[in-house]
């Protein structure tokens, strides 16, 4: 298996999916007794214990699934669900100080600064993409070079994926 496809099976494609599914749960409001925010003062209502439980076990189970059948990727499957969790956690975790910024400026949840609206869109779909690629790189023995070839495609693939959310009404912003 080439290094692209492992990271694509290890990374990608379970934060795609992960996240994808987390936007079903939200917009279906399923596990509702958990939409609890983890601070609306600092960071708004939407950053939820939900979020925080449903996006890194699923980020973590899908790394583990895809480990079965063509892995493992790192060391063990066990590991591989490890990394797939932990880059569902910092992918949220990497979320909160952009949260926190928007909330002092009084910008409300889901929307943007109306004077630096594309700044704040690009800040928005690489905050957590960053954060993900630190981990990424201090968890697994990825090389930089790839980190850089990683965000580049996991930056076009999250703009793509948020345009299909929103067109299916998925999801309110994009």
């Amino acid at each position: 298996m080439t290094d692209f496809f492992k990271h694509f099976f290890l990374f990608l494609l379970p934060m795609i999916l992960a996240n994808t599914f987390h936007v079903v749960v939200i917009k279906n409001n399923w596990l509702a007794n958990l939409s609890i925010p983890i601070s609306a003062k600092a960071f708004g209502k939407n950053k939820t214990l939900r979020g925080f439980l449903v996006l890194p076990f699923f980020s973590g189970s899908l790394a583990l699934i895809f480990s079965y059948p063509l892995g493992p990727f790192v060391e063990s499957h066990l590991t591989d669900s490890f990394i797939g969790l932990g880059l569902g956690l910092s992918y949220l975790i990497s979320e909160l100080p952009n949260s926190f910024i928007k909330r002092r400026l009084g910008i409300k949840n889901g929307e943007h600064s109306k004077k630096y609206r594309l700044f704040q869109v690009f800040v928005d779909k690489t905050d957590s993409l960053i954060g993900m690629l630190l981990f990424y790189y201090f968890a697994t023995s990825v090389q930089f070079k790839t980190i850089v070839e990683l965000y580049f495609i996991a930056f076009l693939l999250s703009i793509t994926t948020s345009f299909i959310l929103h067109s299916i009404k998925l999801k309110k912003s994009f």
